[in-house]
């Protein structure tokens, strides 16, 4: 099983910097991206020293001690471990300047080790597979909304309306301790990921619409398909896209 990623971060037609951050390893199967939040220099700290972190915490030893991948516990453990790293290093370098003060990112991460993958995810960040020409969503938002669309209190049609649609409820660097969603997934040959920032979902009212983009040809293009999209709808954000492909 091969698999391999590519990916693109633009800072959009509204914003003048870029607070998104992504990392592609594919000796490591290690694939990340961040959106941060905390102003013009918080943001892009937080996001980068979430991934830096992660990075370093998933060693060639930690991947080489997890074996085909099948454990669940052990595999979802190193996840888990490497996020709360990282959230503690981003509450210490924001507790050590003042201008950081208040910093954070949201934050998806993918680990795959043999014919599985671990999947990390903390915010509004998403992560989406295309499986046999069908697109589905493998994270849910860490969103004001998001939690009242999953308690039945309002429509997910209204949800991109609602006021305060982007008020996250979990955010790396937000409280000392970090709650990490984590999920196990099998890989199969032809499997499509994409992990994104909001800059690119924002726009995205059916995940169906990423079925022909994701099913490109040639991998290397569908970051710069998705990128420009995000950009052509208005590019109120800043947009990241990390596609994965697996063969």
């Amino acid at each position: 099983m091969t698999v391999t990623g590519v990916g693109l971060s633009d800072v959009g037609q509204k914003r003048t910097n870029n607070e998104d951050a992504f990392h592609v390893d594919d000796t490591k199967g290690l694939f990340i991206v961040a959106d941060g939040m905390g102003g013009h220099k918080g943001g892009e700290v937080a996001s980068s020293t979430a991934i830096q972190s992660i990075a370093r915490s998933v060693s060639p030893e930690a991947i080489a001690a997890l074996g085909d991948g099948g454990d669940n516990e052990r595999l979802s453990s190193t996840v888990e471990d490497a996020v709360t790293r990282a959230n503690k290093e981003i509450r210490e370098r924001a507790g050590a300047d003042p201008e950081l003060t208040g910093m954070g990112c949201a934050l998806s991460v993918m680990l795959c080790v043999g014919e599985y993958a671990m999947l990390g995810h903390v915010g509004d960040t998403r992560i989406y597979r295309l499986r046999k020409g069908a697109v589905e969503q493998l994270t849910e938002d860490h969103t004001f909304v998001g939690e009242l669309v999953r308690s039945g209190t309002v429509d997910a049609a209204d949800m991109r309306r609602h006021p305060h649609g982007h008020v996250l409820t979990r955010a790396m660097g937000s409280q000392d301790d970090v709650e990490v969603d984590t999920l196990l997934i099998d890989l199969r040959p032809g499997d499509r990921f994409l992990l994104c920032s909001d800059g690119l979902t924002n726009y995205v009212e059916d995940p169906g619409t990423l079925a022909a983009p994701l099913a490109a040809t040639e991998l290397s293009s569908i970051p710069q398909t998705l990128v420009k999209w995000a950009n052509d709808a208005g590019g109120g954000d800043n947009v990241t896209v990390v596609a994965v492909g697996v063969d």
